[in-house]
């Protein structure tokens, strides 16, 4: 939990500062005279801030591992509920990313989004030991269903992880939340084009 944690935070917090930075310098407008689509732009900034959170979370985990003595035994069914995760956890920087077009106070937002997938994403408390209501809440958090689908995988095996829920409805979360994303940055970016909203004013 505490790795994907790392990872949203990194994403969220760095993509949103980016394209922040680049609309005050105008160069997020320049971009528009690249042939390549806003869409490929956003993914490849996505990808490196995806790098950029990966080295973070490696380096937190090796120094969990090392300074603490923990004993972790890795599993080659647990690889795919993390890469789902980690895909997951993009998606909603690519949504913070979109937004930040849109939200003058993007910032505040971020910070409090990203301390509800601290809390509810089992980092502080387990997931498992919320009322009723508050773990299905939780399930929403980016982090959420990729470490219970991670815990079982390791636990169980991934067909457990398949037959007892996580992993399919990390899927679907994976898949609504990218495409979020997606739809969001393009509406906000052909919105902000029509407003002159790319450079400051």
């Amino acid at each position: 939990a505490l790795l994907a944690v790392t990872l949203a935070q990194a994403v969220a917090i760095n993509g949103s500062g980016a394209i922040a930075e680049e609309i005050n310098g105008g160069t997020l407008e320049q971009t528009r005279l690249s042939p390549a689509s806003a869409y490929l732009q956003v993914t490849g900034r996505i990808v490196a801030l995806a790098v950029e959170g990966l080295l973070s979370a490696a380096v937190a985990g090796t120094v969990l591992v090392l300074w603490f003595g923990l004993d972790y035994a890795g599993h080659p069914a647990a690889l795919l509920p993390a890469a789902l995760t980690v895909v997951d956890l993009l998606g909603y920087g690519l949504l913070i990313t979109a937004l930040t077009l849109r939200v003058a106070s993007i910032g505040a937002i971020t910070h409090v989004f990203n301390m509800a997938v601290m809390f509810f994403g089992g980092m502080l408390v387990p997931v498992t030991v919320f009322p009723g209501p508050m773990e299905t809440v939780s399930h929403l958090i980016p982090s959420s269903l990729g470490v219970e689908a991670f815990n079982t995988s390791l636990r169980h095996g991934l067909r457990a992880s398949w037959s007892d829920g996580p992993l399919l409805w990390l899927l679907v979360h994976t898949v609504a939340l990218v495409a979020a994303g997606y739809i969001t940055y393009g509406a906000a970016l052909r919105r902000a084009l029509r407003q002159g909203a790319l450079s400051p004013r």
